[in-house]
């Protein structure tokens, strides 16, 4: 599911804007845009640039953004557009493009754009990144459901958490040793590390989980004193929420049991917000979840993820889980 490719794409329906002559809605997958009445006609080759990629802006087929931001590159957000959201930026194919690309040619490389990765939290000068278990563990990389909505079944039953607006964590017990990492590194133990740090802040309940679990490899999200939505976190705090563990064997624990095991254990988890059917009303509430207030604290909720029941994987091995990202977060991160 995460190849981050940005395809040539075709123009569908197109329907008036209900605030403005000159603009018109169009969709492309689950995300709606809004574009200029005149840009395009149904039919017509697009590249559609999705929410959180980069584009280079001194690039002739962007230099119209370069007025917007002071960095070299620009990060493609959601805006609202007279009443109306916009979710990414729609372009028509630019005369630099090579010729022999067409509908369905994927142009990130051609056209230099790129997946927007926040930066790992920092740790500290002092910190090394070190050799990993001894066991298979998994990056965690969850994309849209705008993007990917089919890769679940009709009418299966979905777990929907809060995704919180922190740092990935991935911590595991093997051969009788502690290992701490973030989603691409592991990190050796340092005072000063935001991923150390939240395993601790969870005390002897996590640490006795893991001592009881050995290679299982628990996800959570570090939290707090970490990013933009702090939780109500005060200075120096930091908290781990669990999301999903992996036996050693690549297989998942699923949801429902891994969130009963922490409760029982005292291990905290991610806020639980319910269970829908993959159909349009399930989706539909999933949505407003996404766009409510954070469980933990009084502000804005990054967003909600989507998990089977059943844990399950695509047909080229990914785990199935998506992501709906608040139009609200994305319109203001």
């Amino acid at each position: 599911m995460s190849d981050h490719s940005i395809p040539i794409i075709q123009i569908g329906e197109m329907t008036p804007h209900p605030n403005a002559d000159r603009l018109v809605l169009t969709k492309v997958g689950g995300w709606q845009v809004v574009v200029g009445r005149d840009e395009f006609e149904p039919g017509d080759p697009a590249i559609y640039i999705p929410p959180d990629f980069t584009v280079d802006v001194s690039r002739p087929a962007f230099a119209f953004l370069a007025n917007r931001t002071s960095k070299p590159r620009m990060r493609i957000k959601v805006a609202q557009l007279r009443g109306e959201i916009s979710q990414g930026l729609m372009i028509p194919i630019p005369e630099e493009l090579d010729a022999r690309f067409g509908v369905g040619d994927d142009v990130s490389a051609a056209l230099d754009i790129e997946r927007y990765e926040p930066p790992e939290s920092a740790t500290s000068g002092a910190d090394r990144a070190i050799a990993g278990p001894s066991l298979l563990t998994h990056k965690f990389d969850i994309e849209t459901y705008q993007r990917y909505a089919d890769v679940f079944l009709p009418g299966e039953r979905l777990v929907v958490t809060e995704k919180i607006h922190g740092a990935n964590v991935r911590v595991v017990m093997n051969d009788g040793v502690l290992f701490v990492g973030s989603r691409t590194e592991w990190w050796e133990e340092h005072s000063n590390s935001v991923y150390w740090r939240a395993v601790r802040s969870e005390g002897a309940a996590l640490l006795g989980l893991l001592a009881d679990t050995p290679n299982v490899t628990f996800y959570g999200e570090a939290f707090g004193q970490v990013q933009k939505l702090k939780y109500g976190a005060k200075s120096g705090e930091v908290w781990l929420a669990l999301f999903a563990a992996m036996r050693a064997d690549g297989t998942w624990i699923d949801t429902p049991a891994l969130r009963e095991t922490c409760a029982a254990r005292g291990v905290r988890f991610v806020p639980f917000l319910g269970v829908v059917e993959n159909d349009e009303a399930g989706i539909r509430t999933a949505m407003r979840l996404a766009e409510e207030d954070s469980a933990i604290e009084d502000h804005l909720r990054e967003g909600v993820v989507l998990v089977p029941e059943i844990e399950r994987r695509t047909p080229t091995g990914e785990r199935v889980a998506l992501k709906l990202v608040s139009n609200r977060y994305l319109m203001k991160s």
